[in-house]
């Protein structure tokens, strides 16, 4: 330690600068031609470095090529270097800055350092899957490190929050089931599900089993949102149907959209969640509504879709299970439920969609509770 101490004075009588925690050293950046005046300096373990300098260039950071740092604030740490480094942050004479890579330090951290260089600071929150809680992972406005900024420029960091789940199906609910029940004596003939009436064709309450292709639609599948499905009919339903997608809108629920342009919070995650099931289920039936229309008014289908998951032996109605996990709500009561062939333990089907409803508001599920869909982005407001 007493020669460390004997070289300190010897390089400082020779011109030389000792680096302490509270100076800053003049240097030139690289990318500038250098001057004939060099800089001496001599780091607190005693080992000497030289470099080229400007005067009106303060050196506050020592950064490596990604412009990450290498040493602690107004300190050159010679343990951290096998060389002279190639860039540092910096202030010149036109009140400019080199921006720093603080990807991956924690909000605290990153801040002071930001702060320090007098630049103001504006936090972003986003939940980003696998990602460290509480970390700088990007900056905003098109800003990247190692841009060269105005001094007491205000800069956006973003945030990585942990999801409040760690995969989409984790937050689904899986809510053991507690709907109504497919009366299997209403699964007949195909021909039975539907009855020419006053000159329009309306359900009867009977039931019949459909195949299920999955995949979007298009690349050839079923899966379209969360409220309409696309089955492989028999013949004379699929005639029937007058819509180009020949598609299914399930009775008496709407899910969030997911049209381009009119994406809302929710809608995608419903429809996972919808055509999940659909590919899992081992049997699919689809029931018409007695007295109700066939089609509605955009010609498609409409139907109470029940599924027969793998193990179980009896069917769940889909269109309970939306709702009932908050990934929709009672809405476009086209199937009114009002007879034997809809009614279970005493409750209509409608009756008991608006149980679902109030038992997942009371659960603060989906879209009636605080969560967040991991599929929307709540900065920008857009998936």
């Amino acid at each position: 330690m007493k020669k460390v101490w004997i070289l300190s004075i010897l390089f400082i009588l020779a011109g030389c600068e000792f680096i302490t925690n509270a100076q800053t050293v003049t240097v030139l950046i690289p990318t500038q031609s250098p001057q004939t005046q060099r800089l001496n300096i001599i780091d607190q373990e005693g080992r000497f470095i030289e470099a080229p300098i400007y005067e009106d260039v303060t050196f506050v950071y020592w950064l490596d090529e990604d412009y990450r740092f290498l040493s602690e604030l107004n300190r050159l740490n010679l343990d951290l270097l096998d060389s002279y480094p190639q860039y540092a942050v910096y202030q010149d004479a036109l009140g400019r800055t080199i921006l720093p890579n603080v990807l991956n330090m924690n909000q605290e951290q990153g801040k002071t350092v930001l702060e320090t260089l007098g630049f103001g600071v504006l936090v972003f929150e986003r939940q980003i899957q696998e990602s460290t809680p509480d970390a700088i992972v990007d900056y905003g406005q098109f800003m990247i490190p190692g841009q060269v900024i105005q001094n007491n420029t205000t800069v956006t960091v973003i945030v990585s929050q942990p999801f409040p789940f760690p995969e989409f199906y984790d937050y689904i609910v899986e809510v053991p089931y507690d709907g109504p029940r497919l009366d299997v004596e209403r699964l007949g003939r195909v021909d039975q599900a539907y009855a020419l009436t006053n000159g329009a064709y309306r359900g009867t309450g009977y039931a019949f089993n459909v195949e299920y292709r999955p995949g979007r639609r298009n690349v050839g599948g079923g899966c379209i949102d969360g409220d309409t499905s696309i089955f492989q009919y028999p013949p004379e339903i699929f005639s029937r149907i007058e819509s180009n997608a020949k598609s299914t809108r399930y009775f008496n629920v709407d899910t969030p959209e997911t049209f381009s342009g009119g994406e809302e919070p929710f809608g995608f995650l419903a429809t996972d969640y919808v055509c999940d099931v659909l590919e899992r289920a081992q049997s699919i039936i689809l029931q018409t509504d007695p007295g109700d229309n066939l089609l509605d008014r955009f010609g498609r289908f409409l139907a109470w879709i029940w599924v027969q998951m793998p193990g179980d032996e009896d069917y769940q109605l889909l269109n309970y299970n939306i709702v009932r996990r908050g990934l929709g709500e009672v809405q476009y009561l086209f199937g009114a439920g009002e007879t034997p062939a809809t009614v279970y333990q005493d409750m209509t089907y409608t009756e008991w969609m608006f149980f679902a409803q109030s038992q997942a508001e009371a659960e603060g599920l989906g879209i009636f509770g605080t969560s967040l869909d991991p599929y929307w982005d709540y900065e920008l407001d857009r998936p």
